[in-house]
């Protein structure tokens, strides 16, 4: 069963883009980490993305989450946009 709000999110890039996630809870820092580490990383290693991809986000309390910003940061060194992050939006 779903609840009555759900939150869509993707990831495109000129090549391709990556199947949506759907989630019917708020997403939490927990659920966006899990959602990267088991998902959209292991997604883009295995189109041999993660070095030409540049990783946007806006500062969301789940993207900013200490775990996240690590994860981030060792998966896509500089190639992040964010407001938190050494290339601001």
């Amino acid at each position: 069963m779903y609840h009555d709000r759900v939150t869509v999110w993707v990831v495109f890039t000129k090549d391709f883009v990556l199947e949506p996630f759907f989630f019917d809870i708020s997403i939490t820092e927990e659920t966006y980490l899990k959602m990267l580490k088991e998902s959209v990383i292991h997604q883009l290693k295995i189109k041999n993305a993660l070095e030409s991809t540049l990783f946007q986000q806006d500062g969301a309390p789940p993207h900013i989450y200490r775990p996240v910003k690590k994860l981030l940061e060792e998966t896509f060194g500089s190639n992040i946009i964010c407001r938190h992050f050494e290339n601001n939006w």
